[in-house]
C-alpha cells in the first residue's frame, strides 16, 4: 500500500520511544585575528600591545 511505502522511505527511529534526532548541516567560518608584541628597551622602558578582530 501507499503507506506501506512511504514509511519505508522514513528513518528508522535511533531510541525505545521511537524519537528521531537530526541536524541541518551548517557550514560557518569563525575568522578571527590575535596580534601581541612585546618589547622591552631598558629594565624602565616597555611597551606592549594586542590587537583582536573578530
Amino acid at each position: 500500500s501507499a503507506g506501506t511505502a512511504l514509511m519505508a522511505k522514513l528513518p528508522v527511529a535511533s531510541d525505545p520511544c521511537g524519537r528521531i534526532t537530526y541536524s541541518n548541516p551548517s557550514q560557518t567560518n569563525d575568522h578571527m585575528v590575535v596580534g601581541r608584541i612585546d618589547y622591552q628597551w631598558r629594565p624602565n622602558q616597555a611597551v606592549f600591545g594586542r590587537y583582536l578582530s573578530e
